[in-house]
């Protein structure tokens, strides 16, 4: 089974900017849960810190929670405006954004891995039935209490979807004179490309 990336503790491992919990025990096959969330101004202004944006005018999202037996489907989408600097003249740039959220949880103790599956035919053979998950790849662990963050799922699918080079209307391509932006770093740009690598 493919290991996963290793997680960057000064970023990934900060109290959530934006949080909004949901038990997946409230999630059942005859009961979807169905979510809709906007961020208010202070969790803007912290989202908006942490993706390195001038600022970010508006958050929402509307998800959609299914049961699948152990795990939890999260589907659905978000909406946002982003203000970043250009890249070339550091003017703002206001870009509007939607885009798919996905997720899946599980406890780990209570869903098997296809791939472990595979490797337990032998216990399986001995009476012990296994949920096998279609998916190759594990699903997310449960946060504190059988939980799941959707503001935190919401804010990493953002950072993902922002424009990597935001340029304002009439900027060139740069050249000597162009401004040297700092970047700020993106852990969830490497795990996305962890995650294509892996599927590729």
């Amino acid at each position: 089974m493919a290991k996963r990336p290793p997680k960057e503790p000064d970023l990934l491992d900060l109290p959530p900017e934006w949080s909004h919990v949901v038990h997946a025990e409230s999630v059942t096959s005859q009961h979807p849960v169905e979510v809709v969330l906007t961020a208010d101004a202070d969790a803007r202004a912290a989202v908006a810190r942490r993706l390195g944006l001038l600022s970010l005018p508006a958050l929402s999202a509307e998800l959609i929670l299914t049961r699948d037996g152990a795990a939890v489907r999260v589907g659905g989408h978000f909406s946002a405006r982003v203000v970043q600097a250009c890249v070339v003249s550091l003017e703002p740039v206001e870009t509007a954004l939607r885009d798919a959220v996905e997720g899946w949880f599980a406890d780990p103790s209570a869903a098997i891995p296809l791939a472990r599956a595979r490797r337990d035919r032998v216990a399986e053979r001995s009476g012990r039935e296994y949920r096998m998950l279609e998916e190759a790849d594990d699903p997310e662990p449960l946060g504190p209490g059988g939980t799941i963050d959707l503001g935190e799922l919401v804010t990493q699918h953002l950072a993902l979807a922002l424009p990597t080079h935001p340029r304002a209307a009439g900027a060139g391509e740069g050249g000597e004179d162009a401004p040297d932006i700092p970047t700020v770093p993106n852990p969830f740009v490497a795990l996305a490309a962890w995650r294509e690598g892996e599927g590729a």
